[in-house]
C-alpha cells in the first residue's frame, strides 16, 4: 500500500484507535501510580523495583505529566513537566521520610 494511503485504510484507522484507548488506559495507571505512594518499606522497595524494570523494555512510553504529576492533555504540550521518573522517585522518598519520622 504506498505511502498515505495506509491513513485512510478503515482497518489502520481501527487499529489506530484501539492503540490509542490502550496508551490512554496505560497512562491512567500509571498516574494511579503517583497517587498512591507506598506506605512501607518493601512496598517503596518493590515501586522502585517495578519502575527500574520496565525502564529497560524499550517499548514502554510513560504519560507527560505536568510539574504537579497530572497528565498533560495533548492541547497543553507547551507547559514544562516532569519526567515519570521523577515522580515516582520523589513519592517514594517522601514516603520512606514519613516512615522515618514516624518510626
Amino acid at each position: 500500500m504506498p505511502t498515505g494511503e495506509a491513513e485512510i485504510d478503515p482497518r489502520w484507522i481501527a487499529a489506530d484507535d484501539v492503540a490509542r484507548e490502550a496508551l490512554a488506559v496505560q497512562d491512567d495507571l500509571a498516574v494511579k501510580l503517583l497517587e498512591r505512594p507506598p506506605t512501607t518499606i518493601d512496598g517503596a522497595a518493590a515501586l522502585l523495583n517495578y519502575y527500574v524494570g520496565i525502564i529497560t523494555q524499550s517499548e514502554v512510553v510513560f504519560p507527560e505529566l505536568d510539574v504537579n504529576g497530572r497528565l498533560i492533555q495533548p492541547k497543553s504540550t507547551c507547559e514544562p513537566g516532569k519526567d515519570f521518573g521523577y515522580f515516582i522517585v520523589r513519592n517514594v522518598a517522601a514516603a520512606l521520610s514519613s516512615m522515618a519520622a514516624a518510626a
